[in-house]
């Protein structure tokens, strides 16, 4: 058995025990990040490698990791962030894929995004809504992940695209956070 009397034995064992904790961490932040690769993989199939997905997909990898192995609070905004933008980036991936562009004209994209923002604020401003404490540092984290999940499926109508899922979003949760914050 060993005596750990030494301090140089106790400060070993303390870095090694915080080296655990924190590749414990990072490993759970990369288990929570696969709804990530698999938006990459089909804003891929969707639309071709675009530099900004691509980008936006980074960021949100490292968002997501980050978060989650920084606490469990904010990897439970994380996972909300992710449901509700990968909810939001489905739509117009699904119209783009399906083709339904020829069908309904172009311009139909950019208002499935603006249908994924108020899915997506929906779900941001309801969970919000149940939090009882820190309500704000939820909302902004979820908030951002979503918005970046949600603009990698929504780049494929361009700027018009993005800036209706925002107003979907904002428009959809306002209420919920407004119930909240007189409660």
């Amino acid at each position: 058995m060993a005596s750990f009397e030494n301090p140089q034995d106790l400060s070993r064992l303390a870095t090694r025990a915080r080296l655990a904790y924190e590749l414990g961490g990072l490993r759970l932040g990369l288990l929570c990040a696969w709804p990530v690769l698999l938006l990459v993989l089909l804003s891929l199939h969707c639309c071709g490698p675009q530099p900004v997905t691509l980008s936006l997909a980074l960021v949100l990898l490292i968002g997501t990791v980050g978060f989650v192995a920084a606490s469990s609070e904010l990897g439970r905004a994380v996972r909300v962030g992710l449901l509700a933008g990968c909810l939001c980036a489905a739509l117009p991936m699904a119209v783009k894929v399906m083709q339904l562009c020829s069908v309904v004209g172009c311009r139909s994209i950019s208002q499935f995004c603006l249908y994924g923002g108020l899915l997506a604020g929906a779900i941001l401003g309801h969970r919000a809504f149940r939090i009882e404490t820190h309500r704000a540092r939820f909302f902004c984290v979820a908030g951002g992940i979503a918005a970046l999940a949600g603009a990698i499926g929504c780049t494929v109508a361009g700027l018009a695209g993005v800036l209706g899922m925002a107003l979907g979003v904002v428009c959809a949760s306002t209420p919920f956070l407004l119930v909240a914050r007189a409660r």
